[in-house]
């Protein structure tokens, strides 16, 4: 009797719990990959460079830049994952979490930069070797009216970085080239010697600020629907509240889109020196000449997850299903009675016969 009555309470318990199943929570996780390809000008310069300038004065440099083509690559790949409890109570708040965890080694930008630079030091000066009187020279005249180029050749710059994508945390990287060149002319006085260096540099810094989507929700007992959107602004978990009725509910997590800025930076330095006979330019301390030729913020135009994909809860009522801790508090007076039935009757048994 003993071991029936021990099966029948078995029995018993396994139809309660099978009948007011415990909810569990769930964490689904997503791919979201965003990739991203188009043009150095678009959101920012409208069209290529060209600028050319130079110094002032008898003694200089002069420069020309021409930035021809430049490509933005970038993937950003990630999951997005949505933990929430299969069963939840209606009257409060249906509560969903959002989490964007980046892929190692999945984050990716170049900048790939195209550019031809012609550089080099003009001259014009005149005097006189000997003396001067009246105004007239008594010697040697010079005039010196030229152009000596020293560099002309393209610069290819390609930055990279390869990184795990985080929401609201900065990438960088930086590559540079440099050029040098030196001229000769030849003139009576002798052999005039122009160099100069000439430093192209480019930064690129890449920055996720946040992630939105829509939520569409629809009720598949009763067939209402509805949508809200939501932003991931940092890189923490986003608690997505919805005010859902009773009933068994499906939620597609829709059009997804990387918010997100891209800086690209290009520097221009000239470093030109001249010797000549009658002394050497530039003055000291002047050596240096800058020149900012892109310095430009914009959006990255990565393509949208349209359907990043579904989950499913239900909600119910609030007296429903017993909750885990009531079965847990059948459970102990259960035990309770058992265990005072037998000091009570001074037997080793659970049940009266």
């Amino acid at each position: 009797m003993m071991r029936k009555s021990i099966v029948a309470f078995a029995v018993v318990f396994s139809s309660a719990t099978s009948a007011w199943a415990a909810p569990f929570l769930v964490n689904s996780t997503f791919n979201a990959d965003f990739a991203a390809s188009q043009s150095l000008w678009s959101g920012g310069p409208t069209a290529g460079l060209d600028r050319q300038g130079s110094t002032g004065g008898s003694v200089g440099a002069y420069y020309s830049v021409r930035a021809d083509t430049g490509t933005v690559n970038a993937r950003q790949n990630a999951g997005i994952v949505a933990s929430y409890w299969t069963e939840q109570t209606a009257g409060t708040p249906v509560q969903i979490g959002l989490d964007f965890v980046g892929d190692a080694g999945g984050g990716f930008v170049e900048a790939r930069f195209g550019a031809a630079a012609e550089a080099g030091v003009f001259l014009d000066i005149s005097g006189c070797f000997g003396a001067v009187v009246f105004g007239a020279c008594v010697g040697i005249p010079y005039n010196i009216d030229t152009s000596i180029p020293i560099i002309d050749e393209g610069f290819f710059l390609n930055p990279a970085t390869t990184h795990t994508p985080v929401i609201d945390v900065s990438r960088t990287a930086q590559q540079a080239d440099d050029a040098f060149g030196v001229g000769t002319l030849n003139t009576p006085l002798g052999n005039l010697g122009p160099s100069m260096n000439l430093d192209l540099d480019q930064r690129i810094t890449f920055t996720p600020t946040g992630l939105t989507g829509t939520a569409f929700y629809r009720n598949l007992t009763t067939g209402a629907v509805g949508s809200t959107g939501f932003t991931i602004p940092t890189d923490s978990p986003l608690s997505l509240q919805l005010a859902l009725g009773v009933g068994s509910w499906e939620i597609s997590f829709l059009d997804l889109a990387l918010q997100n800025l891209f800086r690209n930076d290009i520097d221009l330095e000239l470093r030109p020196a001249f010797d000549y006979v009658v002394g050497s330019w530039p003055p000291a301390g002047n050596g240096l000449f800058s020149f900012g030729l892109i310095d430009e913020t914009f959006a990255l135009n990565f393509g949208l997850v349209s359907n990043l994909g579904t989950i499913r809860l239900d909600v119910l009522e609030a007296q429903a299903v017993p909750e885990p801790a009531t079965l847990a508090l059948m459970g102990v007076a259960l035990t309770v009675y058992s265990v005072t039935r037998r000091r009570r009757n001074g037997r080793a048994v659970l049940w009266p016969r």
